[in-house]
């Protein structure tokens, strides 16, 4: 399965798996590390900022 989009979840660095700020990016951060789905990229998608997620 793979799941990709514009999640705006800019407060979460993907490198470290850290989240910087929003409770919202927090609980979406968790979820996506408690499952079986890992983020396929870590370079910025906009800007500074990774936006659009693929997951896998």
């Amino acid at each position: 399965m793979v799941v990709a989009g514009d999640f705006n979840c800019f407060d979460i660095d993907w490198v470290n798996l850290v989240v910087r700020n929003k409770a919202q990016d927090k609980k979406f951060n968790k979820r996506s590390l408690t499952s079986t789905l890992l983020q396929l990229h870590d370079k910025p998608t906009r800007e500074n900022t990774l936006l659009y997620l693929i997951f896998n």
